[in-house]
């Protein structure tokens, strides 16, 4: 939304406390099957927050990793699945301050090597094709950068990150 103009009357961070609010009203569930690390994958509902983080903050200057540095030995995994509207507006303000970790006892932080994400197929199984209906999109610092399946894999001192051979909205 920033891309396209929204709000840009609004600089810093009102601008994407904005963005924000306007993509929690619009969002709409979609399940879809995550793995960190060496843990078995699972479904999971993406409406709420997860992010992989190699730093503190993003969007303006939300704690989404608070106490997270660029020079760790992992990445940190922010995950919070199955958020209603209400709470994800709720935690905007703990989120500011890096308050929102154990919120209702949803939002978690943990170290993390490697992240996987992808869309169920029509029987509900995690799906290694790009193209699917609906697209399930991923951000890379809030832009929408790729489809599903994607692998985040944490390196020191660097972040590769492999996902569909087509860029959404090109």
């Amino acid at each position: 939304m920033k891309d396209e103009g929204h709000f840009s009357w609004i600089s810093g961070q009102k601008k994407y406390t904005f963005l924000a609010i306007k993509a929690i009203l619009a969002w709409k569930s979609q399940m879809a099957w995550i793995k960190v690390d060496g843990q078995p994958g699972s479904e999971v509902d993406l409406t709420g927050l997860f992010a992989m983080m190699q730093a503190e903050t993003f969007g303006g200057g939300y704690r989404v990793a608070p106490g997270m540095h660029p020079f760790g030995d992992s990445a940190s995994i922010v995950l919070g699945f199955g958020l209603s509207k209400g709470q994800m507006l709720r935690v905007m303000g703990p989120l500011e301050k890096g308050k929102h970790i154990g919120r209702w006892g949803k939002i978690t932080m943990e170290p993390c090597k490697k992240f996987e994400i992808k869309a169920l197929d029509s029987q509900g199984k995690p799906t290694e094709e790009h193209g699917h209906s609906p697209p399930l999109y991923i951000s890379l610092d809030g832009e929408i950068s790729m489809t599903t399946p994607v692998k985040f894999e944490f390196h020191q001192d660097q972040l590769d990150v492999r996902g569909g051979p087509e860029l959404p909205n090109y």
